[in-house]
């Protein structure tokens, strides 16, 4: 029997200094270039303009090798059908700080198919956060304090929501647009997933094995881009899938932050308050 595999990639940020960046475009350049940085694994990572490369993309339907690529690498998740049984996902998570060797976090993620996403962080066992997304409504808590989450944050949950269920997410939400091209001197494979006007999630695929190694995610806001970008490695099998054991956020050149799974339950009923949205 096949076996069956799934990644599903987690994009969390520790704290509000980790926070996606947003730069404008350059004066008198149509299009907006983010530098994502000097430094990952000693690799110079380039700067890179988004509009540009979805211009460039093929429409994914007439583009016989991009549906080889994403069907090869659904196949390797063990196919849409499977991927569809994915309804509840929890994840603990080991984070480290790679700015600050003194931070070091426990960091839980929930999942639930039906639009349902929580993240709750803990800084030497203190509670810091806990940010809900259920449905159209958002909310955050910070040290007990409540905060309104404005559109901009909740279409950042919103995408870690749809980051945590990749690539079942290509199956259960719907995708506009989907795009697919190559970078010069880049060893993936690009599916541009468009959900609106304002958000975009592009998974490179590593097609040596047809994983998911990095995943990048754009909020559009009129003439800037909110950019941050994920590597995954380490691939494990938890409870008969697949995981990247361990994940690197990047943003503005810096690696961030370092993840590591301490725990993982799949398709397990969470309680009645799980995904209670805070309100004043």
């Amino acid at each position: 029997m096949m076996k069956i595999i799934i990644v599903f990639a987690l994009c969390l940020m520790v704290c509000s200094s980790a926070l996606p960046f947003e730069e404008k475009s350059d004066k008198g350049e149509k299009g907006i270039i983010v530098d994502h940085g000097h430094w990952y694994k000693g690799e110079v990572i380039k700067k890179l303009n988004y509009d540009s490369l979805w211009n460039e993309a093929m429409n994914f339907d007439d583009s016989p090798e991009g549906n080889n690529v994403l069907n090869n690498c659904l196949k390797n998740y063990g196919g849409l059908e499977h991927l569809k049984t994915l309804k509840n996902l929890e994840i603990e998570y080991n984070l480290q700080s790679l700015l600050n060797d003194k931070s070091n976090y426990n960091v839980e993620q929930f999942f639930n198919n039906e639009l349902k996403y929580k993240k709750i962080s803990h800084t030497n066992d203190t509670l810091t956060s806990t940010t809900v997304l259920n449905g159209n409504i958002a909310s955050t808590t910070n040290n007990e304090d409540y905060y309104p989450v404005d559109n901009g944050a909740f279409k950042y949950e919103l995408l870690n929501y749809l980051l945590m269920s990749m690539p079942a997410s290509i199956n259960t939400e719907t995708f506009p647009e989907i795009k697919y091209g190559t970078r010069p001197d880049d060893s993936l494979n690009y599916i541009y997933l468009k959900k609106e006007d304002t958000l975009m999630v592009v998974l490179g695929i590593d097609l040596s094995d047809n994983f998911i190694k990095k995943i990048e995610g754009i909020i559009i806001h009129d003439d800037s881009r909110m950019v941050f970008i994920n590597y995954f490695s380490d691939f494990k099998e938890y409870q008969g899938f697949i995981l990247p054991s361990k994940k690197i956020h990047v943003s503005m050149g810096l690696r961030m932050s370092e993840y590591t799974i301490i725990s993982v339950k799949i398709n397990h009923e969470f309680d009645e308050n799980t995904f209670k949205v805070e309100k004043k």
